[in-house]
């Protein structure tokens, strides 16, 4: 290789590791210090809300530059092949000019408002000044790679190797922090398959055997024929979960993380010696900038692969939305999305290596979320895949969105419910494969095991798709089971409505014998006091609440659901009321019928104390 090649490729890696460092340093102005970058199709980050999110891993730090120097090095390395092969019309000025155009449009890309050909256009306007101001200083030029090379490339490695051993050194010296726990203190894994209905399980009496295996496990422990997510979407959920407050009592909206205000369940675990790990899918609302990882010592949402390292470029991200591309390849789904084969396999790999002390785990699966795309071996189980449009999607970063879901016809709606089905029963075979291994390992007596879902999905109820956007059964009617060996009863159905924010509570109370610190009551009470009990409280614990804020900002719509009426109120002032057991579709809205004028009367009082502060909601609420 001749000196002149060596400079060139030695330019690019500065280049690329420059170009990398840059766009880290943009993100972060982005992240943290309120630059507003236009909410778009990429969702890099969100104007003017706290912090926002990028959606990418914090590895992005090395990634990012690892990813421009190969990106512009192969740019470089074709740029020297054809000045080889024919010197006359490529010069050095012109593979300058190809470096640094690749460089700027990626960065210039990092804007997803920014249309395509304008942003080609600008880079190629800006790489053209940059390359004749370079080339009329190539020899200083040349001694500034030189020196400045090696000093980028050695902050990359370094930022690597502390990138890499940030987690498992702080994962032990946590560990060596916390009290050793009480000889045999049960482990307590919790289990969420993000998007699954209970209406489209087996176990609770769908016609088709989508869960075989669970339905086999859940009869040794407690299944809630009735239990109820306390919103139709992710992060508000699991929030609710984790620390048994309603959703309108934290900091958890669509651009807005979980900001910590009250204790999690993996925070009070972790101070009473238990081992903590969470093993997530969904990387758009459970990943580490949802502030749902607090308390845990061992967090693994994004991997380190070559997608991601894909996605640490405005280039990768920008080019991953094209449908063509998605065509071309033949590729719909999530990029880099985790399925459930890795979520267990991690944690049993984790978990192998835990020892005695107690572990807390939780594990979410993402199969059920769209794009439903089940392995090849089931993706016909339930009925023919449906065809795939990619251009009647819109990709995003960690998203594959079907538009138009409305006006899909029968055949396609029910091949994407097929699919949804087969998705069910791929997680139903990999739970089994998590619950078989623990039992050959010793560990599921001892192991508080809660099964649930955040939330469910629509297929056209109420003229409605996917979730978020209502409160009805479809979305918010969730699968519940608990077991926990031979230390609570077998064989339970509870058909009493319960709610997921008084999982912390139940779990606190099985393993300290209190429900505290978290409110709500444990659902322990269905076992041991009878279904239902007797207690009230008077901030309306027995009533199932439910809400959801629209992605943009507004109407605020809450439920109140009881042993047998669900009422639904918006801040609009639109009220429904329906009949459960009798009208189980909620096609009936019995708001205005005068025989239940009382029963909406009873339901608004059950909803008051959900609204009593927040003084603008309280007057729109109807009193009477």
């Amino acid at each position: 290789m001749t000196e002149r090649a060596r400079d060139l490729l030695r330019l690019a890696l500065l280049l690329g590791l420059a170009a990398g460092f840059t766009e880290v340093a943009v993100l972060a102005i982005v992240k943290y210090g309120g630059l507003a970058l236009p909410e778009g199709r990429l969702a890099l980050g969100v104007v003017g809300q706290r912090h926002g999110y990028l959606w990418l891993s914090p590895h992005i730090v090395w990634m990012s530059p690892v990813a421009y120097a190969v990106l512009i090095g192969a740019t470089a390395t074709v740029g020297l092949g054809l000045m080889r092969f024919i010197p006359r019309r490529i010069q050095r000025r012109h593979v300058v000019w190809m470096l640094l155009f690749v460089g700027f449009i990626s960065l210039i890309w990092i804007n997803p408002r920014l249309h395509a050909l304008a942003g080609l256009l600008l880079a190629a306007g800006i790489a053209v000044q940059a390359t004749r101001w370079l080339e009329r200083r190539s020899e200083g030029v040349d001694r500034v790679a030189r020196l400045a090379t090696p000093v980028l490339a050695g902050a990359t490695l370094l930022l690597m190797v502390g990138m890499l051993l940030r987690d498992p050194v702080s994962e032990r010296r946590r560990l060596s922090m916390v009290p050793a726990p009480a000889p045999g203190t049960p482990n307590v894994l919790l289990v969420i398959l993000d998007t699954v209905r209970a209406a489209s399980l087996s176990l609770y009496g769908y016609g088709r055997p989508t869960t075989p295996n669970l339905d086999a496990r859940a009869a040794r422990g407690v299944v809630f024929d009735r239990a109820y997510a306390a919103s139709p979407w992710t992060l508000p959920s699991h929030v609710s979960v984790f620390t048994g407050r309603w959703p309108y009592e934290v900091t958890a909206g669509w651009f807005v993380p979980y900001e910590g205000e009250f204790t999690t369940l993996a925070e009070v675990l972790a101070e009473r010696g238990f081992h903590t790990a969470g093993f997530v899918a969904n990387t758009v609302y459970d990943a580490w900038e949802s502030g749902l990882s607090r308390g845990f010592m061992h967090y693994e949402d994004y991997e380190i692969t070559p997608e991601e390292f894909f996605l640490s470029t405005g280039f990768g991200r920008k080019l991953v939305h094209r449908p063509w591309l998605r065509r071309l390849v033949g590729f719909y789904d999530i990029l880099d999305r985790k399925d459930a084969a890795e979520i267990t396999t991690d944690f049993l790999d984790w978990q192998g290596d835990t020892g005695s002390r107690p572990f807390f785990a939780f594990l979410n699966y993402l199969d059920s979320h769209e794009p439903y795309l089940p392995p090849e071996d089931l993706a016909n189980r339930f009925g023919p895949q449906g065809p795939r449009h990619p251009e009647l999607h819109t990709y995003q970063i960690r998203r594959a969105i079907r538009m138009g879901r409305e006006d899909l016809p029968p055949a396609e709606l029910q091949a994407e419910l097929d699919a949804y089905d087969a998705t069910i029963l791929y997680q139903d075979q990999e739970l089994e494969r998590l619950f078989a291994t623990l039992d050959d390992r010793g560990e599921l007596d001892n192991t508080i095991v809660l099964l649930m879902s955040d939330h469910g999905e629509q297929f056209g109820e109420h003229g409605l798709h996917l979730h978020g956007n209502a409160l009805y059964d479809p979305v918010v009617h969730v699968p519940l089971v608990l077991w926990f060996g031979d230390r609570i009863p077998s064989g339970i159905r509870v058909q009493e409505p319960a709610s997921l924010r008084d999982v912390p509570a139940t779990v606190a109370s099985l393993v300290t014998g209190s429900a505290d610190p978290f409110p709500g009551r444990s659902l322990a009470r269905y076992w041991s006091t009878g279904a239902g009990g007797t207690e009230t409280d008077p901030r309306g614990a027995d009533a199932v609440v439910s809400e959801f804020t629209d992605i943009r900002g507004a109407p605020i719509v809450k439920s109140v659901t009881d042993h047998r009426f669900r009422y639904i109120w918006s801040e609009r002032g639109e009220q429904e009321l329906y009949d459960l057991l009798a009208d189980p579709g909620e096609s009936r809205n019995l708001v205005g019928e005068a025989d239940y004028e009382q029963t909406v009367l009873r339901m608004r009082r059950l909803m008051a104390p959900h609204i009593r502060g927040d003084r603008v909601l309280w007057e729109r609420l109807p009193q009477n």
